[in-house]
């Protein structure tokens, strides 16, 4: 799987309440996105992490009507992965993982094209 895919099956297992695991993967991978979103829209430095449970909050209620009906996609942007390609941060095999994927999944294209615009600026 690459580094970009999001597992469907997490969505699967964060139905589950039970499921701690699940939930901890899930904050792990998309508190930083959630943060850097909330800054983006204006949201102060002292308010970002009460925005962020929020949203997680939110999420969490609405998980339980969820369905697989086929049509979700099954990539999702990396922020921090792509972030850290910018930084010169990833080894060469992530790098060409990454290249790899970039070849067929236009959503990151213009997401890393967003990133390095906001690295220009």
């Amino acid at each position: 799987m690459s580094p970009l895919e999001t597992r469907q099956s997490l969505i699967v297992r964060l139905k589950s309440e039970q499921n701690e695991l699940a939930w901890r993967d899930f904050v792990c991978a998309y508190e930083a996105f959630l943060n850097q979103l909330a800054r983006r829209q204006g949201v102060s430095e002292r308010h970002i992490p009460d925005v962020t449970q929020q949203i997680l909050l939110t999420i969490a209620k609405s998980i339980e009507g969820w369905k697989d009906d086929g049509n979700a996609a099954s990539t999702h942007c990396n922020t921090a992965l792509l972030q850290r390609s910018l930084e010169d941060q990833l080894s060469e095999q992530q790098e060409e993982q990454l290249a790899a994927h970039l070849t067929e999944c236009e959503s990151c294209r213009r997401m890393l094209e967003t990133l390095a615009a906001d690295v220009d600026s």
